[in-house]
């Protein structure tokens, strides 16, 4: 305890020069009797490190139950657009998904309802197309094709939602094809709103 700082520093808390496990006080002329653990390192950076994990976890958890909010709020109306065709001719419902969100991070909202069908892709699309423009919708993109076409109700000079419409012949059971499978019904549509 006799050892002492080179240049005698102001008063305070340093390392005890006689085990580097403690802090002992230096009153200015020597060291005394008061000790305390030394602070860590390692204690400060896993407190840091859990403080940030904690901040991480809150805003995922925010972000999760916010795109859970809107699409609570958003896909009724969707919906609402995609309920307005009554689709005839055998052709039947099979799946419904919902991507999106209104500030379009990964894609702006979307729903999509695939529909199988008895009928051949042609037929099928011609199902589709007549009670479209039976609702006032038109063709606006890609018309005349088979697969992908755009079509949009007109509103007083606005830009409508979309709706998009997509027929494929599925011909082999595909795990990695995002549209689901009925092997008594090879013909599957998409219709989706954006």
């Amino acid at each position: 305890m006799t050892e002492q700082p080179a240049e005698a520093p102001s008063p305070g808390w340093y390392l005890d020069p006689t085990d580097g496990r403690q802090q002992r006080f230096w009153d200015g002329s020597e060291w005394t009797q008061q000790v305390r653990r030394a602070r860590s390192h390692w204690r400060r950076a896993l407190l840091v490190l859990g403080v940030f994990v904690a901040l991480w976890v809150v805003v995922v958890a925010f972000l999760f139950l916010w795109l859970r909010i809107e699409e609570d709020r958003l896909r009724p109306g969707l919906a609402k657009t995609l309920d307005e065709v009554r689709l005839s001719g055998g052709l039947r419902l099979v799946s419904e998904d919902y991507s999106g969100n209104s500030w379009c991070l990964d894609a702006c909202p979307t729903l999509t309802r695939r529909y199988s069908s008895p009928l051949s892709r042609e037929e099928t699309y011609r199902v589709f197309a007549a009670e479209l423009a039976r609702l006032g919708y038109q063709c606006v993109r890609y018309c005349g094709q088979v697969d992908g076409s755009a079509w949009r109700q007109p509103e007083n000079g606005e830009r409508a939602s979309e709706l998009f419409l997509a027929v494929h012949l599925i011909t082999e059971l595909d795990r990695s094809d995002p549209f689901p499978k009925d092997a008594s019904r090879p013909v599957h549509a998409g219709l989706s709103v954006q």
